[in-house]
């Protein structure tokens, strides 16, 4: 049935990443399923609509379209999960369960921080290893896979880098995966210090204190260029206010 729209995978795909950064219109909302990617759910029928106007310039009109449970099988024949949307409150369940688990325990961990039992290495350290054992850095990988620097793609080199420093995070900010990117080592230290940033026109800015020597050793001057989400760019503005230029 997909084939009468005359559309790829491709858009539908593009299409998520659309609904990522705009959401779902309540009216537009999954009824009984929806396909699942990388731990997200989009409504049959409003993914179809929004692939169209990515492809042709505008939505569909749901008269144009027939009901999500026709759908599916042409989904899945395109190789995408399906599922029911009671299945997928089940998934959700889960994982708020994990990251729930996650909050609690830094909040602990800053109430430790500011008694002075705890240091502030000790709490980084801490927080990257259970964040990196979330699915965050999974989506992540799944969606993006490479240093938003310098284009690095090997898993074994890119680090999951909190854009918000966590003891500065509130609790929810430390489980929203748009706080979070893929990093080289090197790329990581440089941004966590705020040696580098991204400006509003989402562009690597350089610190006033780099070093020449230091803009040549770590390539500071061809960095690939990357797309964020408009979270990201929510938490990158953050990050260019109060990190960047700063010396941290």
């Amino acid at each position: 049935m997909l084939e009468q729209y005359n559309l790829k995978k491709e858009a539908l795909i593009k299409a998520m990443k659309k609904i990522d950064d705009l959401g779902v219109p309540k009216n537009d909302a999954a009824k009984k399923y929806v396909i699942f990617m990388d731990g997200n759910a989009y409504p049959p029928v409003y993914l179809l609509s929004m692939a169209y106007a990515v492809t042709y310039g505008r939505l569909l009109d749901s008269s144009e379209i027939r009901t999500e449970r026709l759908l599916i099988s042409d989904y899945e024949k395109l190789g995408f999960e399906t599922m029911t949307l009671e299945k997928y409150h089940e998934f959700q369940k889960d994982e708020w369960d994990k990251l729930n688990s996650l909050t609690n325990n830094q909040e602990n961990m800053l109430g430790n921080l500011r008694n002075n039992s705890m240091d502030l290495a000790e709490l980084h350290n801490i927080m990257e290893y259970r964040i990196n054992q979330s699915s965050i850095r999974e989506r992540l990988m799944k969606s993006n896979g490479k240093c938003v620097c310098c284009g690095i793609s090997s898993p074994d080199l890119l680090f999951l880098t909190s854009i918000i420093p966590y003891e500065y995070c509130e609790e929810f900010e430390i489980v929203d995966e748009h706080n979070y990117l893929l990093m080289c080592s090197n790329h990581k230290i440089l941004f966590q210090k705020g040696y580098i940033s991204f400006d509003a026109d989402e562009k690597v800015d350089l610190a006033e204190f780099a070093k020449e020597q230091e803009i040549i050793f770590y390539n500071l001057n061809s960095f690939k260029e990357y797309q964020f989400s408009e979270g990201q760019t929510h938490y990158l503005d953050w990050h260019y206010d109060n990190v960047f230029n700063k010396k941290v």
